[in-house]
């Protein structure tokens, strides 16, 4: 983060996680920043035809931003678009998912905590998909990868009571945040196989750009998918987002990754 203390601009980088209408010609800008967090900012004017504001206030665009913060919002100086990330808004998987990304940010992040860890995961996830990674397997490595920062890596290697190793059928529970082998069952928690606990660890580990090596089927996929969305609603108290009814609705269900 640079500021010009002589004028108050504080430059910055961030990526539009949201954008409102106000008047005829603004946004009010949810924007996660990398040196500041999550803050809101006004975009002035940005929305008349020819503001070159229009592109680089869009949801989704990676961008720079010279600001004057203000009372009750950060106010644009100017900007500049880094990276639109537009291709993401080519298919309804790629759409759908790109917004569940974001909203998981907007939801579950205080304003400015200031975390440079998180952008630099959420700008590495959107270009994943922007370069033709799978979609959702890419969300799933989002949604380990984002609780983990946060303080809530699932126990994964061992069952979380006894310590065991092996077991050909697992309980992953989100109160308790972690698996349990056969001998130890919980009633709340939900059935997965060992195929499954493997591939929960294996996504966590492996970088955003190699986890089509992984080769994963599509069902274990969303298996581990919903397996998270309760565990993030469980740990951060949300409700479900507006994101999850668009990829239950609009998401194909191959069974494989291609």
């Amino acid at each position: 983060m640079v500021i010009n203390k002589g004028e108050k601009i504080i430059k910055t980088c961030g990526i539009v996680l949201l954008g409102i209408k106000f008047k005829e010609s603004s946004k009010i800008l949810t924007v996660y920043t990398r040196e500041l967090g999550k803050i809101k900012v006004m975009g002035q004017g940005v929305m008349k035809p020819k503001s070159e504001g229009i592109a680089s206030t869009e949801v989704f665009a990676h961008s720079e931003f010279d600001l004057k913060k203000g009372r009750n919002f950060y106010y644009i100086n100017s900007v500049y678009l880094i990276d639109s990330y537009h291709n993401l808004r080519n298919s309804m998987d790629t759409l759908f998912l790109g917004f569940y990304i974001l909203e998981l940010m907007d939801k579950t992040i205080h304003e400015e905590e200031h975390n440079p860890i998180l952008f630099d995961l959420l700008n590495k996830a959107l270009m994943a998909i922007k370069n033709g990674e799978e979609p959702l397997l890419i969300a799933v490595a989002f949604q380990l990868k984002f609780v983990s920062f946060m303080g809530y890596r699932p126990q994964l290697d061992i069952c979380s009571s006894c310590g065991n190793t092996n077991s050909q059928i697992w309980r992953f529970s989100s109160s308790k945040g972690g698996v349990f082998c056969e001998d130890c069952f919980t009633n709340e928690a939900t059935t997965i196989t060992e195929e499954q606990r493997l591939i929960l660890t294996k996504i966590l580990l492996t970088p955003f750009d190699n986890l089509r090596s992984l080769n994963i089927k599509k069902e274990n996929i969303w298996k581990i998918y919903n397996l998270m969305l309760n565990y993030i609603s469980y740990n951060f108290d949300i409700k479900e987002l507006k994101s999850q009814a668009m990829i239950r609705n609009g998401i194909t269900s191959d069974n494989h990754i291609t």
